[in-house]
């Protein structure tokens, strides 16, 4: 996995987005995301998802 240098934080370079994820598309999408080995999760709270990202994340 190749990593990146971001603010002081090494983070994997490849991350999921999450822009534009209905809720529950989200939710289950990110489950998946973390299942098949990705570390990095792209969101902001303009995307309006962040509950269901959590709960993905959970």
């Amino acid at each position: 996995m190749n990593f990146v240098n971001a603010n002081g934080a090494r983070i994997p370079a490849l991350g999921f987005g999450t822009f534009e994820l209905e809720p529950a598309d989200a939710e289950a999408m990110v489950q998946h995301a973390l299942k098949v080995g990705y570390r990095h999760i792209d969101t902001a709270r303009m995307y309006d998802n962040e509950a269901a990202v959590g709960r993905g994340i959970e």
